[in-house]
Order: C-alpha cells, then sequence, then structure tokens
C-alpha cells in the first residue's frame, strides 16, 4: 500500500515528459512544414536577367513581375518602387497635381522624391531594386537541411511574407473644443456627475468638411 503513492506519481511523470515530447514534436513538424510552405512560395525565376533584353526590355520584365514579390518588400521600399515606376514612365510630377486621401499622399510624396532624375536613371533603379528584394528573399527562404531537421538562414526582411504591419503612429485632435458646460447648455444635463465619475472635461469635435482621412494625414 506504501509503493502505490510512488508508482502513481511516476506515473503522472512519464504522462507529463511524454505528452512535452508529443507537443514539442508537434510544434517542430508545424515550423517545418510552414518554413517550406514559405521557401515555395518565393519565386525562383528573375525575368529581368534573361537574354535579349536591353535597358527598357529588363524594365519592362521587371514591372510585369513586381506582383510577384509585393509580400517581400519591406520599409518604404513599396513606395520607392512606385516613385522609381512614376518617374520612369513620365517624369516629374506637375507642379500643381493635387492628392486626395492619406494614401495618394504618400504616393505622390514618393513620386516627387524622384524628380529630376532621368527616365534611364529611374529604370536602373528599379531594376536594381526589385533583383535585391529577390535575392534577398531566396537567401531567407533557402533550407539548409542536416541532421534530419529544417532550419532558415537569418533574414533580414523580418516581416516576409507579411502583408499587414505598424510602421508608425501619430495623434491629431479637431481646433473645436467642446465642453461640458457647452453641452449643458444645448440641454444634455447630468455632465456633472460624469464629470466626477470619467474626469472628461471636453472634447473635441471636427469640422464640417474635416474627414478620417484628413485627420490621419495630420497625424503622420
Amino acid at each position: 500500500c506504501l509503493l502505490r503513492p510512488r508508482h502513481f506519481h511516476g506515473g503522472m511523470f512519464d504522462l507529463v515528459a511524454l505528452a512535452l515530447a508529443c507537443a514539442t514534436l508537434i510544434v517542430w513538424w508545424a515550423w517545418s512544414r510552414r518554413s517550406l510552405a514559405v521557401a515555395a512560395a518565393v519565386p525562383r525565376d528573375k525575368p529581368w536577367e534573361r537574354d535579349g533584353l536591353d535597358e527598357t526590355g529588363r524594365f519592362e520584365a521587371a514591372v510585369r513581375s513586381a506582383p510577384r514579390w509585393l509580400a517581400f518588400l519591406a520599409g518604404d521600399e513599396p513606395q520607392t518602387l512606385y516613385g522609381l515606376y512614376k518617374q520612369a514612365k513620365l517624369g516629374d510630377a506637375p507642379p500643381g497635381m493635387k492628392s486626395g486621401g492619406l494614401k495618394d499622399r504618400v504616393k505622390l510624396g514618393a513620386w516627387r522624391k524622384q524628380a529630376g532624375r532621368s527616365s534611364a536613371e529611374c529604370r536602373a533603379d528599379y531594376v536594381a531594386l526589385l533583383d535585391g528584394v529577390a535575392t534577398r528573399a531566396a537567401a531567407a527562404a533557402a533550407p539548409a537541411i542536416g541532421r534530419d531537421q529544417v532550419t532558415f538562414q537569418p533574414t533580414r526582411c523580418r516581416d516576409l511574407g507579411l502583408r499587414v504591419r505598424i510602421v508608425g503612429t501619430g495623434n491629431y485632435v479637431p481646433e473645436r473644443v467642446v465642453t461640458n458646460e457647452e453641452v449643458t447648455a444645448r440641454g444634455g444635463g447630468g455632465f456633472e456627475a460624469s464629470t466626477v465619475r470619467s474626469g472628461v472635461a471636453e472634447r473635441r469635435f471636427a469640422a464640417p468638411g474635416e474627414r478620417a482621412s484628413t485627420m490621419a494625414a495630420h497625424a503622420s
């Protein structure tokens, strides 16, 4: 009877060890499958390196294949690629050109950063940038197989395979200040008690023509 508790605890220990071993094996298997899937998703060819292409042909081949590499761009590379394309195709952005929302402002700013550069320079830089992205992505997904496990070389593109990321934060509030007294004067009483509970004494109201995109642009 005295040996039963010891046998019982030993059995529990064996079960916990077995469960941990199984969990480790499952995690390793899932990571290996994910790594292989990322490696398989990386395009292997570079159309702009094909024989018989001149400088313009290399640029056009890179433009056609650019959508395949969008998931592997990092930092401000998407904006730079867009600016180089617009400058190579259309030259300088018109001085009086206006942008609408935040996305249009970013695109126009990227275009204007290339102002004054020749079409040939921008075509060459476009191809070079895309070639660098392709080389980086291929190197990051190159498997090094050894000792029955799959590992991946360190990558400088930390967000490889991710299309959404936070690149910055900002803040902005409209100029119009609306106090509790003003709201009370309009007929919405009872703000004295809410001020004590929440500490909110005023709020900001957007101007009639002030939209969410406008406020986001001010915050950027």
